[in-house]
């Protein structure tokens, strides 16, 4: 029997991303504790395992999850991303006390209200279905959030605080507990140099559009500066929506293009060489992205939204208060010509990250979390 046993889904699979902030956790849980996770993909018929960093991974679908909960017990389940379908599956097997839940953004939130739509009669009709849908998961997220028994573990305090208003509940045994950031991305602050040619980098899923415009605008808008030419900026990343971003860009001389899946380890080694990453968000995963690059000591280059002011600020970074990119180039030009500045701000932004987002202040409160159930 596991220690625990972890319910997602999306968990990495090769060649595609997904989850990776989950299977970061798992890497580490594993040191001290017996751990599976179950991947739940839409349109699978049978149940498959495989091993991946030494952690069973089973490959589940929502409609074999009750044969599969039955098939792999634990003395606590773990799920990231809850809804009503799989937390009332659970219940079948787990008492309230027994499970934790992880809350990571969507799955928690009102959508209708944090995403725009077009007023067309199609957007309208599109809006009335997902109010519909977005009503019906707040009123199990209400319940849930206000369970006594299950633990919650929230990953930013603007999460909590934004479900709780839209869910109109009131938060009972919750944590905040922020994703975890792994060792090997983490410098040591006198690592950071200055020099003349900047590198700078853009690494983002193009399977979707969320922000992606903001990005190729900043970078637009850089090639119409004289300090344009001193820049060296590679872009990295792939998805439905990868030639539409990118062509208008392609052409410029300092800028490269790879197109193609980058697992963890190269994404480590790829941030270790660059100075600054480019990291514009709408409600995505690229908050993430950005604690991985203060670590290794990049300066991030970010709008602010959501809850990205909780982990960075001017002090470690570029955070701007509009997706204009004419603004966002305008305030990081600022702090390129000032050395002292850019290195400063470099520097704090590797202590920052290690103080909110280093395994003494999310993993190993995680473990102790899960060692308490198992008491």
């Amino acid at each position: 029997m596991f220690d625990i046993i972890i319910v997602a889904n999306k968990y990495p699979i090769q060649g595609k991303y997904g989850g990776e902030f989950v299977r970061a956790r798992l890497k580490y849980y594993t040191s001290f504790l017996k751990v599976a996770v179950i991947d739940l993909g839409a349109n699978r018929k049978v149940i498959s395992e495989e091993t991946m960093d030494n952690i069973p991974v089973i490959r589940s679908s929502y409609k074999l999850l009750l044969e599969t909960l039955a098939k792999f017990p634990a003395k606590v389940l773990g799920i990231h991303s809850p809804s009503e379908a799989v937390f009332s599956s659970s219940l079948k097997f787990y008492k309230p006390h027994q499970i934790i839940t992880w809350h990571h953004g969507s799955e928690s939130l009102d959508l209708s209200k944090h995403y725009s739509f077009i007023a067309t009669d199609c957007s309208f009709h599109k809006w009335k279905q997902v109010r519909s849908y977005q009503q019906d998961k707040l009123n199990f997220i209400k319940e849930l959030v206000e369970n006594p028994e299950v633990t919650k573990i929230f990953v930013s305090d603007y999460l909590l605080q934004t479900t709780t208003e839209d869910a109109l509940a009131i938060p009972q045994n919750i944590r905040i507990i922020h994703n975890n950031i792994t060792d090997e991305f983490f410098l040591p602050p006198d690592s950071v140099n200055f020099s003349s040619k900047k590198k700078i980098m853009v690494l983002r899923d193009f399977s979707s559009t969320k922000a992606a415009d903001i990005a190729m605008g900043i970078i637009n808008r850089m090639a119409m500066q004289p300090e344009f030419e001193n820049l060296e900026i590679t872009i990295y990343g792939f998805g439905q929506h990868w030639d539409a971003w990118t062509s208008p860009i392609k052409n410029y001389a300092n800028v490269r293009l790879f197109e193609g899946y980058i697992d963890q380890n190269n994404i480590i080694n790829l941030m270790q060489g660059q100075d600054i990453l480019i990291v514009p968000t709408r409600h995505d995963t690229q908050g993430l992205v950005m604690c991985e690059a203060m670590a290794a000591g990049m300066l991030c280059v970010v709008n602010s939204i959501a809850a990205i002011p909780e982990f960075i600020s001017n002090n470690e970074g570029v955070l701007v208060n509009s997706e204009s990119p004419y603004t966002i180039v305008d305030e990081l030009f600022k702090v390129l010509k000032n050395k002292e500045d850019y290195i400063s701000r470099r520097k704090n932004a590797m202590t920052r990250a290690l103080a909110q987002c280093g395994l003494e202040n999310t993993i190993t409160k995680e473990i102790a979390l899960i060692k308490e159930k198992l008491n």
